[in-house]
């Protein structure tokens, strides 16, 4: 007949064999185990065989399987002896981040706690410092500076971008016209030719506008485009000529327009009496063909003479009447008939 192993035993294998006691450190609560169960962390077995796991006083723990009161340490943030009566909550500004017997330990430059029984120390924030051990918190940086985090000196305080001064003093605003993107004690510098800055403190300059521009470094606004210029970017250092057969009559942004001459620069001529011009973006004006004139300037087309008149060249701005003794009958004449 077989019998199940009672509480505190166990039997791991088949056969006629006996239930063993579990291990000092080890523990079953049922009958008919194959196994036992460690102590868990905090919790210690002194003896082998039936029984249950004694707890660790208050602020003491151990390893998973411990076998005695010896055993139980100070937890994390606590000091006091090993299996003693008590442990003692590490202060503000110290800390313990093992185990056992050791003593607290002080929060070193850079770092700092506020609470007792802590199991370490926190880096000081960005944008302040501490230079002291112990107890205390971070200092904060003047005005105006940052650090990393963990710094420990006020000299870790930097200028913040858009800012400029020596380390852990003071910080002067970048002026118009320049900009910082970087912190520490660096310079401003200025704005490059075709960017601008009218506010101070700042990190970076803005590009001049399309129909703008700014040749020099430094301070100062973008001018626009004159007359018969222009730039269609933004940032640009030069106004850029309208193209032949193009114009520009007004200052600032906007592109060229189409001409009826052969204008560089910002307006489009009138062709001349005379002349005529059909197309936009001509370079130059046409001649009147013999037998045609145009007595108006800026136009389009020219005019046939009418009968009894003529025009025996090119580019006429009137036609001439025929003299006594002749006649012409039809219209677009180079000349007239004798009677």
């Amino acid at each position: 007949e077989c019998r199940a192993c009672e509480a505190g035993l166990f039997k791991n294998r088949s056969g006629f064999f006996s239930c063993v006691n579990c291990s000092a450190g080890f523990f079953s609560t049922s009958i008919g185990s194959s196994f036992c169960f460690a102590c868990e962390p905090g919790k210690y077995k002194p003896d082998p065989g039936p029984g249950t796991c004694s707890d660790c006083l208050e602020n003491f723990t151990t390893v998973s399987g411990a076998t005695g009161l010896i055993n139980c340490q100070c937890k994390r943030g606590y000091t006091g002896l090993d299996g003693g009566d008590f442990c003692v909550a590490c202060s503000i500004g110290q800390y313990k981040e093992n185990t056992g017997s050791g003593a607290c330990i002080i929060c070193p430059v850079g770092k700092f706690n506020i609470q007792e029984a802590a199991s370490t120390c926190n880096l000081c924030p960005i944008a302040t410092y501490k230079d002291f051990t112990g107890v205390g918190l971070c200092v904060d940086c003047p005005g105006n500076f940052t650090s990393n985090k963990g710094s420990t000196n006020i000299t870790d305080c930097k200028c913040i971008p858009g800012y400029t001064g020596n380390d852990g003093e003071v910080c002067y605003q970048c002026p118009i016209g320049t900009y910082k993107n970087i912190r520490g004690s660096a310079s401003c510098q200025q704005c490059e030719v075709g960017t601008y800055q009218t506010m101070t403190a700042m990190t970076v300059c803005l590009k001049c506008d399309a129909g703008k521009y700014k040749n020099q470094t430094g301070s100062g606004l973008c001018a626009e485009c004159n007359e018969g210029t222009f730039t269609i970017q933004k940032g640009q250092t030069t106004c850029e000529m309208c193209p032949p057969s193009t114009y520009k009559d007004w200052i600032g942004a906007g592109t060229c327009k189409n001409c009826f001459s052969d204008i560089n620069g910002s307006h489009c001529d009138q062709c001349p009496s005379g002349m005529f011009q059909p197309h936009i973006g001509a370079s130059q004006c046409m001649s009147c063909d013999a037998g045609s004139f145009q007595s108006l300037p800026g136009q389009t087309y020219c005019e046939c003479c009418p009968p009894g008149t003529f025009q025996n060249s090119s580019g006429g701005h009137s036609c001439l009447p025929c003299e006594e003794g002749k006649y012409n009958d039809k219209s677009n004449q180079t000349f007239c008939q004798n009677c």
